[in-house]
């Protein structure tokens, strides 16, 4: 530079300093896109803020948004997070030298596409799934967390029914203090807002959430609460078919509870549990050409599967009994229950459309099955009906019908057996 001439030198240094400048005036915008840029590579998911304040050991967020392959998953009107610098340097008492959290008036959204796939498992983008951890973390995880006025939103793509397109729970606030290789606690309160029925005024169902994990004992335990929730809302957003429909009801004293047991610092491998009663419910499957209406009884949750051994409701007027389960709630729902009834034929042909103007008449006994499955395609949805009518006099079988589908339900005609002929017994 110093053999430059002095006017080519003075533009030289104009320059660097006019840079300087920019960058000292512009230092906020390129943290602020750095950051995004480092945490959205860490993640796999989209992060945007619009400002942030930065200190030694505080950090505040302002207007935060994060996106998945396009979908919104959270809005957030402020998130502070506290750290130690020191313990970013191995031997710290916090991991990464994260140290606590506060959102402040969050909205989570979790989407359900048309597909079948949720936000979180929907394939394409980055991978969200962090790193597999190891054996012995450089220093565990050592925080506390703290959420008020959260919102969280359930948006189904495809809803079976308008209104519920969007289900929400308001009101949620969370306070959870993490220690990773020692004991864990969490609480989460919030408010369901939702209609028990499509003509149904809207009303609020709390709902809480307790968890604890001691990962130095070596057992772990999440329970959901709630004194009463709607049964279309929740359950239709999961199981999600057009092969059963849920019209009405509601699910009273609610306790499902997710718990693991293992050996102190090994990795939990987790089980649900829980039950709740079912109160005038309202069901339609298009094998039955009837609902099935008030319908009540208890039912147990075992390792995603709901069954029950006592369900009492009534069909066209009817009343019948049954039992049954609902298996593999949170993959792949398939659906059996079977229905039984004594009662008058003239008034049991009306359950089928078919049979609807068929000359029967006397006193049966009748029984169906009712199945269904629902693959993740949710494209490919099977319902059918299996039912027998039997002579309650005479113990005899009246009529038997078959339906592998709604639209091909009819009588299922009875082969005689063929007669062996049996040859001359030798001498």
């Amino acid at each position: 530079m110093f053999g430059l001439k002095a006017s080519r030198r003075t533009v030289v240094i104009t320059g660097i300093v006019a840079a300087l400048f920019v960058v000292i005036l512009a230092r906020h915008v390129i943290v602020r896109v750095l950051l995004e840029a480092a945490i959205s590579s860490a993640t796999g998911y989209g992060v945007r803020f619009g400002d942030q304040k930065i200190g030694t050991g505080h950090a505040a967020f302002f207007d935060v948004h994060v996106v998945k392959n396009g979908d919104p998953v959270l809005d957030a009107t402020r998130v502070d997070v506290e750290y130690a610098l020191r313990d970013i340097f191995p031997g710290g008492e916090h991991r990464f030298g994260f140290a606590a959290i506060s959102v402040f008036k969050p909205i989570l959204t979790i989407t359900r596409h048309a597909d079948g796939s949720l936000t979180f498992s929907r394939p394409g983008g980055t991978s969200a799934a962090p790193p597999p951890a190891t054996k012995r973390a450089a220093a565990p995880y050592f925080f506390t967390a703290r959420v008020r006025d959260g919102v969280i939103r359930l948006v189904d793509a495809a809803p079976l029914q308008p209104d519920l397109a969007y289900q929400t729970i308001v009101g949620v606030s969370i306070d959870a203090s993490v220690k990773s290789d020692a004991r864990t606690t969490a609480q989460m309160n919030g408010v369901l807002v939702a209609r028990r029925a499509s003509d149904a005024p809207v009303r609020q169902y709390p709902l809480t959430v307790r968890s604890l994990i001691d990962a130095s004992r070596g057992y772990a335990l999440t329970r959901l609460r709630a004194h009463e929730l709607p049964l279309r809302g929740p359950l239709g957003f999961v199981v999600h078919s057009k092969a059963i429909r849920f019209d009405d009801g509601v699910i009273d004293d609610v306790a499902v509870s997710y718990y693991a047991l293992a050996k102190p610092q090994a990795d939990f491998t987790y089980q649900s549990g829980g039950s709740f009663r079912l109160l005038d419910a309202r069901i339609s499957v298009p094998a039955l050409a009837r609902s099935l209406r008030a319908l009540q009884g208890t039912f147990i949750l075992t390792d995603g599967a709901l069954s029950t051994n006592a369900l009492t409701g009534s069909i066209g007027g009817v009343p019948v009994r049954g039992k049954g389960a609902l298996y593999d709630l949170f993959g792949n729902p398939r659906f059996r229950m079977g229905l039984a009834t004594d009662g008058d034929l003239m008034a049991l042909r009306s359950l089928f459309a078919f049979s609807a103007r068929l000359p029967l008449a006397g006193s049966a006994h009748f029984e169906t099955l009712l199945k269904m499955n629902v693959p993740c395609s949710a494209r490919s949805e099977r319902a059918s009906a299996g039912t027998e009518i039997r002579d309650r006099r005479r113990d005899r079988r009246l009529l038997q019908l078959l339906a592998p589908d709604s639209r091909h339900l009819g009588p299922l005609r009875q082969r005689r057996p063929r007669r062996r002929r049996i040859g001359r017994l030798p001498r």
